[in-house]
C-alpha cells in the first residue's frame, strides 16, 4: 500500500506531462488527488489495525505518527486541486498562461505531491534528503510559473532561502554531534535567562551533566 501511495502521483505526473496542457486537465488532477486521499485513508486504517507498515527492504515506513501527516497532506492536495482547477482554466482562457505553462503546473503539482509523500514515508536519511530536494525544485518551478520578472525573482528568493535554511540545519546537526557539551551549555544559559536568573553559569566541578540528570546551578 505504501508503494501504491507513491505510484499514484508518479503516474499522475507522467500523465500530466502528456495531457496537462488541456483545458480539462484540472479535473484529471482532481481525480488523481482524490485517489491519493483514498489510498492514504486505507493506509491509515491498516496502520490503525495492524501497526506499523514497512516496504522496500525497510526503506519506506508508515507508523501511527507519520500516517496522520500523510492523510493531512493528501487532504490538502485534494482540496487545493479542487480550487485550482477552475482558476487555471480561467488563466488559460484569458491568455495569462500558455499550454506549456499549464502542462508544467499540473506535472509539477503531482511531482510535489510525490516528493512530499516520499519525505513522509522515507525510512532512510539519504532517501529523505533526495525527496526534500525534489519538493524544493518542484516548488521553485511552480513559483516561477508565469515567467515574469516578479515570479522569477520570487522563485530565486525561495530557492536561496531554502538552501540557507538547510545549511543552518546541517550545521546545527553537526554541532550537536561534535560538541554536545556546548549545546547543553547554550540550553542551560537560555533556561537561566528565561527564569530571570543570573545568566552567568557556574559549572560544577564534575562538568556539565545531561539534561535528564541534576541541573547545574544557575
Amino acid at each position: 500500500m505504501i508503494s501504491l501511495l507513491l505510484w499514484v502521483p508518479l503516474i499522475g505526473m507522467l500523465a500530466m506531462t502528456l495531457l496537462g496542457h488541456r483545458v480539462k486537465a484540472g479535473r484529471i488532477n482532481v481525480y488523481v488527488n482524490a485517489a491519493m486521499l483514498a489510498v492514504s485513508l486505507v493506509l491509515a486504517g491498516q496502520v490503525w489495525g495492524n501497526g506499523p507498515i514497512e516496504s522496500g527492504d525497510s526503506m519506506l515506513r508508515v507508523d501511527a505518527f507519520n500516517v496522520y501527516l500523510i492523510v493531512l497532506t493528501a487532504f490538502i492536495g485534494f482540496t487545493t486541486s479542487l480550487f485550482s482547477a477552475p482558476y487555471m482554466e480561467n488563466e488559460q482562457v484569458h491568455g495569462r498562461l500558455t499550454e506549456g505553462g499549464l502542462r508544467l503546473y499540473h506535472a509539477m503539482y503531482q511531482g510535489f505531491m510525490l516528493a512530499m509523500f516520499l519525505v513522509l514515508t522515507a525510512n532512510n536519511m539519504g532517501l529523505m534528503w533526495v525527496a526534500m530536494e525534489g519538493a524544493t525544485l518542484a516548488t521553485v518551478l511552480l513559483v516561477g510559473l508565469y515567467r515574469t520578472p516578479e515570479s522569477i525573482e520570487a522563485a530565486w528568493k525561495y530557492f536561496i532561502r531554502h538552501r540557507a535554511a538547510v545549511l543552518r540545519g546541517r550545521a546545527a546537526a553537526e554541532c550537536r554531534r561534535a560538541c554536545p557539551d556546548l549545546v547543553l551549555a547554550v540550553r542551560t544559559f537560555s533556561r537561566a535567562e528565561s527564569r530571570g536568573a543570573d545568566p552567568r553559569l557556574r559549572v560544577p566541578a564534575g562538568g556539565l551533566r545531561h539534561e535528564n540528570g541534576p541541573r547545574p546551578d544557575a
